[in-house]
């Protein structure tokens, strides 16, 4: 049960906006191959999101290198996503049993629609682990744990050890006998040391994406669930309210709010928000074919909309005889 691409070749898929040239993950015996190419995304601010979250699509690979785990020998490391509208993060594999590629489109999700086992813990490894912790961090903390003393962690042994104990939580696979020392390290202590933690809240999400009612009625509620303080609310064609009916320019996480239309039609209502995508936000992917599921390494700041529609008839009356 092991995770992630070990080398790329080929061509590129189609993405939602353009074309690009397929790569093709082809597979050694045992491996599986993982995607890459290093992004720093301390500071980043991410492109838009949908009302499902933050959207992209692998770009290639960073940090990382082949280990041996329970089962064969894999490229362990940071899959890079570049995310819709611009920027990029940084994610681990949490599904080795199945191969992704470059190009191949991917979009926030909750931990249910995941459905991969031990996210709590995995969540814990990645707030401890490379990236979010520096080499210098984390070889501080494997000394004060674990004997004997490392001398160095190198970016790439620290982000293969992170995976590797990602691995272990998400798809029972252990790290073989074998490997560096340094990887070994890392993967042991995280391990060792893992609780599992609560999911972290998303970017941006409403529900429901379509509400409909009668002229002149308060049609919702929409329910808006997010990691900014704030979420700003307009419409072209409504006006938004609380539950009260009084107007509303904003809401906050848990906020609800409502559209009253004064003619038959429809109207779009949009929010923005200046939010954080959390460290452990699982992606999945939208490819029709099943596709390696990833999880984000660090959070990073996030600038978010979202598109919600409300809908309003007349209301028809029924005369007796």
């Amino acid at each position: 049960m092991l995770g992630l691409p070990d080398a790329l070749l080929g061509s590129r898929l189609a993405t939602r906006r353009m074309i690009m040239r397929e790569f093709r993950l082809i597979r050694r015996p045992l491996g599986v191959f993982a995607v890459g190419a290093a992004c720093a995304v301390g500071g980043i601010l991410l492109g838009t999101a949908d009302a499902d979250g933050v959207t992209g699509s692998i770009s290639g690979t960073g940090s990382g290198m082949n280990v041996t785990m329970s089962g064969g020998s894999y490229w362990a490391g940071l899959i890079n996503l570049a995310v819709d509208g611009g920027g990029s993060i940084q994610t681990y594999c949490i599904d080795l049993n199945t191969n992704t590629q470059v190009g191949v489109e991917y979009e926030e999700s909750s931990w249910s629609e995941g459905n991969v086992p031990n996210l709590g813990k995995v969540a814990w490894v990645l707030k401890n682990g490379y990236p979010t912790k520096s080499t210098s961090d984390l070889l501080t903390a494997i000394n004060l744990t674990l004997e004997p003393d490392l001398g160095s962690l190198s970016a790439n042994e620290a982000a293969a050890g992170t995976q590797a104990a990602v691995w272990w939580f998400s798809d029972g696979a252990s790290l073989a006998a074998g490997n560096p020392a340094a990887v070994q390290a890392v993967y042991d202590y995280l391990v060792a040391n893992a609780v599992a933690l609560s999911e972290p809240a998303p970017t941006l999400s409403i529900d429901p994406l379509l509400s409909s009612g009668g002229v002149g009625e308060m049609i919702g509620p929409f329910r808006v669930t997010t990691s900014a303080a704030s979420v700003a609310l307009t419409a072209t064609g409504g006006t938004i309210t609380d539950d009260l009916g009084n107007p509303l320019a904003s809401v906050g996480d848990g906020g609800t709010f409502y559209v009253i239309l004064a003619a038959e039609g429809s109207v779009t209502i949009t929010g923005e928000a200046s939010a954080t995508l959390y460290s452990g936000r699982v992606f999945i992917t939208t490819a029709e074919s099943a596709k390696q599921k990833l999880i984000a390494a660090t959070s990073s700041p996030a600038n978010t909309t979202f598109s919600v529609t409300a809908q309003a008839s007349e209301a028809t009356t029924t005369s007796e005889a």
